[in-house]
């Protein structure tokens, strides 16, 4: 499975143990087998050359997943790009691509995560409750996810300590959402 960065690599066991498989022993056993590479950016192409180029009759991976930003602003299809490069190797069914709307953290938000968002940032940031009231909850819904990215950057939050907390107080048990490109990733990954 390739992500783009430590964020994606520290969430998703988490997600995978607590939340998507819970109860499902084998497709967590299943899961936990899976190799999570973050890449630290978005140039996959290089790695599914690598991963699904056939040597003779077989290839190094058997099956790929690549979780990535659908980047609306950015020329291009990143899902489309990769997947013709697997189907020029013949391996089109060994590829999947999965994308968000935005970024993970403005999918996280989006999905029903504020209050979640809210505990995580306030004990990573303790004294900007004023910050979270004005920046968050003082503009409109559908304006908040956005406003969620621009208050992270303008806090200099760095991804993973952010999704590490996350992390941690989804550990915790405190309810959360999962994005579903990242829940259909990690059943793709359990599956026999």
């Amino acid at each position: 499975m390739l992500v783009e960065g430590i964020a994606e690599a520290l969430l998703l066991p988490v997600l995978a143990q607590k939340l998507v498989l819970a109860g499902d022993a084998d497709g967590l056993l299943r899961f936990k087998g899976t190799v999570i590479v973050p890449i630290e950016g978005v140039d996959f192409r290089p790695y599914v050359e690598v991963l699904l180029r056939p040597h003779g009759d077989a290839r190094i991976a058997d099956r790929l997943i690549v979780i990535t930003d659908a980047d609306p602003t950015v020329l291009g299809n990143r899902k489309v790009d990769l997947e013709n490069l697997a189907a020029t190797h013949g391996a089109p069914q060994a590829l999947t691509v999965l994308t968000n709307q935005h970024t993970l953290e403005h999918e996280i938000f989006g999905a029903g995560n504020e209050a979640f968002l809210k505990s995580v940032f306030l004990r990573l940031h303790r004294n900007s409750r004023r910050d979270w009231t004005d920046r968050i909850e003082g503009v409109p819904l559908q304006d908040r996810p956005d406003a969620f990215l621009k208050l992270i950057e303008a806090k200099k939050t760095r991804k993973g300590d952010l999704a590490q907390a996350i992390a941690s107080r989804i550990v915790a048990g405190d309810p959360f959402v999962v994005p579903l490109y990242l829940a259909d990733a990690i059943r793709g990954a359990a599956q026999a």
